[in-house]
């Protein structure tokens, strides 16, 4: 079996984290290769055994995206909650 070696920025792309979080575990034991990189299964296993995941650190899923509304939806919610009141 073929071992997957990624870069830090790789992983942390993978795994949907800061490069920085990254950092932040291989300063605490994640293993890291002679070249700086990380072998893919080695690091999933690492991070499945020292990781508190109660923390939701390393979290997979995203959060859903902003509803889309063009420019008329968005001047029309713009001057709906700015109302202007006019001398008469």
């Amino acid at each position: 079996m073929e071992q997957t070696v990624l870069s830090k920025a790789e992983l942390a792309r993978k795994l949907n984290v800061s490069r920085a979080r990254i950092s932040q575990l291989c300063n605490a034991g994640l293993p890291v290769l002679a070249n700086g990189k990380v072998e893919l299964q080695a690091a999933l296993n690492w991070i499945s055994t020292h990781v508190d995941r109660s923390r939701d650190v390393g979290r997979t899923h995203k959060t859903a995206p902003a509803p889309q509304m063009g420019i008329a939806g968005a001047a029309t919610q713009c001057f709906a909650s700015h109302r202007a009141v006019l001398p008469g």
